[in-house]
């Protein structure tokens, strides 16, 4: 019996509809709502003067988000701002001394979000860049063209953020660790955010800045810089719930009773309990006649013992996802 919810039951990306959309070749359509859903946010939370706009992504060419290289930079976005700026631990600022060495890549057809100050919007070049990766662009000749056009819209001085939800593909920042790559598990991750506040200036370096998250994690919230003391709360998290509650298709295409099209993607085992245990805990409280779908009870998280036992039993793990 299907086990379908309006509601999104995973604390943050849910793998279960990214698995249906990418099997079934939907992805565009998952990419632009979740932009749309994105956009609306950003203008709910902006100061007043700064709009956030929903527009043909990097990958399309866009004129005003060319580069010249020649001409001064913009100034510094990232003057003195409140101690500690960033609300969520899980975002760490770095300045490496050759930011821009790895800035690099391309995309295909979808929609980006551009952050401007509401008075220079359309004439000039926005704040803040906001992009969702799809798969064809994080491999071959497309991944060259997106790096190139990233590097374009850095040199510009826009603050270039990047969402990465496609665990089994290469980041598009060799430091950013593969999901899949060898090493400590508690390294790897399936979904990162990371953004770059470019080098505007000789004296001011510019900084880099990553969160990753996984299956069992909410979405982090990130401050993004703006102008002087601006600053903004990018809350994909709310964005991509908001996604689910307006749409009940996405909820449609979500069945829990079953594993996910591509859980081989999700290859650390960490991730592999957690899903197996989402699943077990949503028919629980299903059969026990909860309404999984009440937006004012919690979310079903598995449990401390499941996940315990879960761990103990690698064979009941990949039963469950169909892995055996």
């Amino acid at each position: 019996m299907p086990l379908k919810f309006q509601r999104n039951l995973y604390p943050g990306i849910n793998a279960h509809l990214q698995s249906e959309v990418l099997a079934a070749g939907r992805w565009l359509g998952y990419h632009n709502h979740i932009i749309t859903a994105l956009e609306a946010s950003l203008n709910r939370h902006l100061p007043p003067g700064y709009i956030a706009v929903s527009e043909e992504s990097i990958q399309m060419r866009r004129p005003d988000i060319h580069i010249e290289t020649t001409g001064e930079p913009r100034s510094p976005l990232h003057q003195e701002l409140p101690a500690p700026f960033q609300p969520d631990t899980r975002v760490q600022e770095h300045i490496p001394e050759a930011l821009l060495i790895q800035m690099e890549e391309e995309i295909e057809k979808p929609i980006g979000i551009g952050i401007y100050v509401e008075r220079d919007h359309p004439d000039m070049p926005p704040l803040a860049w906001i992009e969702v990766l799809s798969p064809s662009n994080k491999i071959g000749e497309s991944l060259g063209k997106y790096i190139e056009k990233r590097r374009e819209v850095l040199y510009r001085g826009t603050t270039f953020v990047e969402i990465d939800l496609i665990p089994g593909i290469s980041t598009s920042l060799p430091a950013i660790p593969d999901y899949d790559s060898p090493g400590p598990e508690q390294e790897r991750h399936p979904y990162h955010i990371w953004f770059i506040n470019p080098v505007v200036t000789r004296d001011e370096p510019g900084f880099f800045a990553h969160a990753a998250f996984t299956v069992s994690d909410t979405i982090p919230d990130i401050r993004l810089r703006l102008l002087d003391r601006d600053s903004v709360l990018m809350k994909l998290g709310e964005a991509y719930d908001s996604m689910f509650a307006t749409n009940p298709g996405w909820g449609r295409q979500t069945d829990y009773a079953v594993p996910p099209a591509y859980i081989e993607h999700y290859v650390q085992f960490r991730d592999q309990v957690w899903i197996a245990g989402l699943m077990a805990t949503v028919r629980l409280q299903s059969e026990q006649g909860q309404d999984l779908d009440d937006p004012t009870l919690p979310k079903p998280t598995p449990s401390a013992e499941l996940l315990t036992v879960l761990h103990q039993n690698p064979a009941q793990v990949a039963a469950i996802l169909g892995l055996s």
